[in-house]
């Protein structure tokens, strides 16, 4: 670990509320298998993006700012899946949002699912063999 990945600069309380070390009602699911790690971020308060993807280099830890997927302007926002539908589009509201852990092929996964406008959907992400550097998404 680098000596500039225990201090750093950004004031976390400029810019999109998802970049806040400690937001209200937000937990975290960890992914990885040393080649890649991602963190899903579940928001049940509206300081957050309801459910975000933080994909970051796995040599460095740091602020979820420097996160590869983190936007300056919009956080995590641009990572969070919507559904098309013939009403409009259908995203993860705060108050409907939850995240269990479960297995997927022998491998932990998160579980995520919303309801909204009609729909349920649930989301499971989970890191491949330890091998890989992908994460899968699967319905």
């Amino acid at each position: 670990m680098e000596v500039e990945e225990h201090f750093y600069q950004d004031n976390p309380r400029v810019g999109p509320g998802d970049a806040w070390t400690t937001l209200p009602g937000v937990n975290y699911c960890f992914l990885g298998n040393g080649r890649i790690q991602a963190a899903v971020q579940v928001c049940s308060k509206e300081s957050g993006t309801p459910v975000g993807l933080l994909i970051m280099d796995p040599e460095k830890f740091g602020p979820k700012s420097r996160a590869l997927s983190f936007d300056p302007a919009s956080g995590l926002r641009p990572t969070m899946v919507t559904i098309e539908t013939e009403e409009g589009p259908c995203s993860p509201k705060v108050n409907q949002v939850k995240a269990r852990w479960v297995q997927k092929e022998g491998l932990p996964a998160v579980k995520v699912t919303w309801k909204g406008q009609g729909l349920r959907r649930r989301r499971r992400g989970h890191a491949q063999e330890k091998n890989s550097s992908r994460l899968q998404r699967s319905s």
